[in-house]
């Protein structure tokens, strides 16, 4: 099976520390759930089945001054003939009253600086359009009594040894490398992980201004830090995927989103409360069952949902490898040789004529081609699928909800050795014969990929009635990234049989009552 290659901007073998701990007088982690499912009646024996559990990692956020953001006027483009709306940041620390916060989304696009020239943050335009204009114009002249300047310490880039400059003082400015690999902040350590919480969503102002996208609007897009890129006329930035590139790109680009920081006195009536915001996934667990077998092993399927009539599963492990077309044509899911394979070669060898009774014809809908657009709003009836695009970015399913993010709840492994490897969602691109995929480290990949001269794993999904699950509950699977070495996601995700099962209900039940009190 092929493995893939890390794709990074940023070379070596470094391996990303997953530690997504979050301190602070108002930074906290809840606990979300589905509510439990009560016991079902399966067969002759009984089952208890849940849906999954999930953590979110989530931090306090305000209101404080205003800007354009969204098209308010229902013209159809959002500019400053629309009315300006709350800023909502959110508080990476606290002292007293005093709040370090980050704007919750991208809120315009600038170059770091108008020519590409050797500059420092002392010099460059965008700190002073940060400190002057914007800040004339999204705060009130009461507002800017709220904002408490800062003396910064303009480190230089470790990786490249170039210089960051004299120190500053700032009103408004962009946060730097260190602030984006800050633990405490409730980002990953390592630079180049696909972090969720580092990812930037775009409003429409900042889309307008330049942060223009070719892919949907909920995926992040990148924007600057103030941090020297490998030569002075380079800065720092943050991708889409959410991982700090180091080497920097050309200072007088004009597209990258701009993300202010500053910090905030908590005391002022001006600055109001936002409620939480959810940053990134911290861990998730799933009940699992056995159901039918596969290349003489019997196959552990991951419980996604649990409804009145039937389970929705989907296999714990990569059962086999294939392409996801055999021709080089241009065919969406419905006519690919790789749903042929999964409901009529596979169907007949992976289940018994018992087990076959309880899988469910079940209609999919298969949505937007996103993120590029083309509309393949095929409904289509299966007994065997693979995930979709929406599932695989669904929190209920005990999965992040960027596409784009790295994530071990979205790592595929291999049966025979554990080894994670890409695999084949269910999508594909009705102009093109192009199909998508979620890479090792649980990314989906956008670039792409040609479904007829590769193969990927193959992870299948189904539906199956709750009389059919007659076998007891096989265990529990968790992927957790607190704490957890890149290298060892593997490990930590292993199915775990108890001899006695848990208190799930208790379990969940408490879950449950700890995100209501939240």
């Amino acid at each position: 099976m092929m493995k893939r290659e890390k794709i990074r901007k940023r070379t070596g073998g470094e391996k990303a520390v997953l530690a997504a701990v979050l301190s602070g007088t108002l930074v906290l982690t809840t606990c979300l759930t589905l509510p439990p499912v009560g016991t079902r009646a399966a067969g002759s024996s009984e089952i208890k089945l849940y849906n999954p559990v999930v953590e979110m990692n989530e931090c306090d956020t305000v209101y404080f001054g205003n800007y354009w953001q969204e098209d308010t006027n229902g013209d159809g483009v959002a500019d400053q003939s629309d009315e300006k709306t709350p800023i909502r940041w959110r508080i990476l620390s606290q002292e007293g009253n005093d709040a370090y916060v980050i704007a919750d989304q991208l809120l315009d696009a600038k170059p770091y600086n108008e020519e590409k020239v050797s500059v420092t943050w002392e010099t460059c335009t965008l700190r002073t359009w940060l400190n002057e204009e914007f800040y004339n114009t999204a705060f009130s002249a009461e507002e800017q009594e709220a904002v408490i300047e800062q003396t910064l310490v303009n480190e230089k880039n470790d990786e490249y040894e170039t210089e960051g400059g004299n120190d500053t003082t700032d009103k408004v400015y962009l946060p730097s490398i260190d602030d984006m690999t800050n633990e405490s902040y409730g980002f990953q350590s390592h630079p180049v992980f696909y972090d969720q919480a580092r990812i930037g969503k775009v409003t429409s102002y900042a889309m307008a201004q330049g942060a223009c996208l070719n892919v949907n609007s909920d995926m992040g897009y990148w924007w600057w830090l103030r941090s020297p890129g490998r030569s002075t006329d380079r800065a720092v930035d943050v991708s889409n995927k959410g991982y700090v590139y180091d080497p920097g790109d050309p200072v007088h680009l004009g597209n990258a989103g701009i993300r202010p920081v500053l910090h905030l006195d908590l005391s002022s009536p001006l600055v109001r409360p936002a409620g939480k915001q959810e940053t990134s996934m911290k861990s998730a667990s799933w009940d699992t069952v056995e159901f039918g077998a596969y290349g003489g092993d019997p196959i552990v399927w991951r419980v996604l949902e649990v409804s009145e009539e039937n389970v929705y599963l989907l296999a714990d492990r990569l059962l086999t490898e294939k392409v996801y077309h055999d021709k080089d044509e241009s065919i969406t899911w419905k006519d690919s040789s790789l749903r042929a394979w999964l409901n009529e070669e596979f169907y007949e060898e992976a289940f018994t004529e018992e087990e076959k009774a309880g899988i469910v014809l079940y209609t999919y809908e298969n949505g937007d081609s996103v993120p590029h657009g083309n509309e393949d709003r095929e409904t289509i009836q299966d007994r065997i699928t693979l995930l979709s695009l929406e599932d695989i970015v669904k929190k209920e399913y005990g999965f992040p909800t960027y596409y784009t993010c790295e994530s071990p709840s979205r790592v595929g492994r291999n049966m025979e050795n554990a080894e994670d490897y890409w695999w084949w969602l269910r999508w594909s691109d009705n102009s093109t014969n192009q199909a998508l995929l979620v890479f090792s480290e649980g990314d989906v990949y956008f670039r792409k990929t040609g479904i007829y001269d590769m193969s990927a794993g193959i992870r299948p999904a189904l539906h199956v009635s709750l009389s059919a699950l007659s076998a007891s509950k096989k265990g529990n699977v968790t992927a957790d990234v607190s704490g957890i070495q890149y290298n060892e996601w593997q490990e930590r995700a292993e199915v775990t049989t108890t001899a006695e099962e848990p208190d799930t209900e208790a379990t969940t039940t408490a879950a449950t009552e700890k995100a209501t009190e939240a």
